[in-house]
């Protein structure tokens, strides 16, 4: 995968993914310190009236509520997805800084819902938009560089004449 997008020297790229990672894993464990120590577990906090609140929920399972419960296959799956992540990284050593970016927000959102599952055996979610379910900085995290590296793939191959869709 090569991309058109800004490129970022091989013997950098290992820097900025564990640049990003970090920056993922400690902002979404101190906004989760805040938060539960300004919040009781349902309590809640308006930040833009009828849109978004703060407001905790200790979730048990996985994405959405999936899982319940389930914290030692849930704790599987994310010791998986990042382990898959980074190898694929490190084998592909991508020169696009954008892939290497969404890397690093995938492994860094998977790595701060660990160690809540580790710690407190529930996931911390705490934005709520009130029309999606509640969530944290780990889950955006992961679903942006998700949203990131599937971007930069399918523009790849549409680039390189792979896009079957002609």
């Amino acid at each position: 995968m090569q991309g058109k997008g800004r490129k970022v020297a091989k013997d950098k790229g290992m820097s900025w993914l564990i640049a990003v990672t970090l920056l993922v894993l400690l902002t979404d464990q101190f906004s989760k310190v805040l938060i539960r120590r300004a919040l009781s577990n349902g309590e809640s906090i308006s930040i833009i009236d009828q849109f978004i609140q703060l407001k905790i929920v200790e979730n048990s399972g996985g994405a959405f509520g999936i899982f319940p419960g389930s914290q030692i296959f849930l704790f599987i799956i994310s010791s998986i997805v990042i382990a898959v992540a980074f190898f694929y990284w490190l084998s592909n050593r991508p020169n696009a800084l954008v892939v290497t970016l969404s890397f690093g927000l995938i492994i860094g959102g998977a790595l701060g819902n660990m160690i809540d599952r580790l710690m407190y055996r529930n996931v911390t979610d705490f934005i709520d938009f009130k029309f999606w379910p509640v969530f944290n900085i780990a889950d955006l995290a992961i679903v942006l560089g998700m949203i990131l590296f599937l971007n930069s793939y399918l523009k790849d191959e549409r680039d390189n004449g792979l896009d079957r869709r002609k």
